[in-house]
């Protein structure tokens, strides 16, 4: 409740103590797709596959323009457009394994779906509605569960869907992101081009 227009009374204790609806959102994501889909995550053979690419551009110190992976003569043309993800996972490996690689995916996973209610939100004060469209993208996108730079796209779509709401909504500075995040989105995965195409669309 606002007094004299300024001033908001504290939050009860309790209401500090216990998680929101998006945390919960957070957590059971993180918890479902490193403990219980772990092996799920990597039920896609091109996991290995990028991580061997981000292997050879950190020792080679630049990126295929031939593909290794070929008994080809002459060799076959490449272009490694998801070369930073390469390098991310291969980064990864080298710490933590493919434990590393499983967690890295579920939480970019699990953040993806905690800005999706998050931004929600922002636009609406009804909790119920906002959680079951949620929970539906949640179900929608679980095909896509892999640790796969694709995992990259969905959370830059919706960064910038909710830059572009905001910025249609009188928020100037937020498009001032969106160079940046296209600048990672083109070189994490192909799927920039949806950030292309939101832009087309607003």
């Amino acid at each position: 409740m606002v007094k004299d227009g300024s001033t908001r009374s504290p939050r009860p204790f309790a209401a500090i103590l216990l998680p929101s609806i998006g945390n919960i959102i957070f957590v059971s994501l993180l918890f479902v797709l490193a403990f219980h889909s772990g092996q799920g995550l990597l039920a896609d053979g091109d996991t290995g596959y990028h991580i061997r690419t981000g292997e050879i551009i950190l020792r080679t110190w630049q990126v295929p323009t031939q593909d290794p992976y070929s008994f080809h003569y002459p060799p076959l043309k490449w272009t490694a457009h998801e070369w930073l993800s390469g390098i991310i996972m291969a980064v990864v490996f080298s710490m933590f394994g493919l434990t590393g690689v499983v967690l890295l995916f579920a939480f970019v996973l699990a953040l993806t779906h905690w800005l999706l209610y998050r931004s929600l939100r922002s636009r609406s004060n009804d909790i119920f509605l906002c959680t079951i469209i949620t929970v539906l993208a949640t179900a929608a996108s679980s095909t896509h569960w892999l640790a796969r730079p694709h995992a990259f796209s969905l959370l830059f779509t919706v960064i910038c869907c909710h830059c572009l709401d905001r910025f249609q909504n009188r928020n100037a500075n937020s498009v001032s992101y969106l160079p940046l995040l296209m600048l990672l989105w083109v070189n994490l995965h192909g799927g920039f081009m949806f950030g292309l195409i939101l832009l087309t669309i607003y």
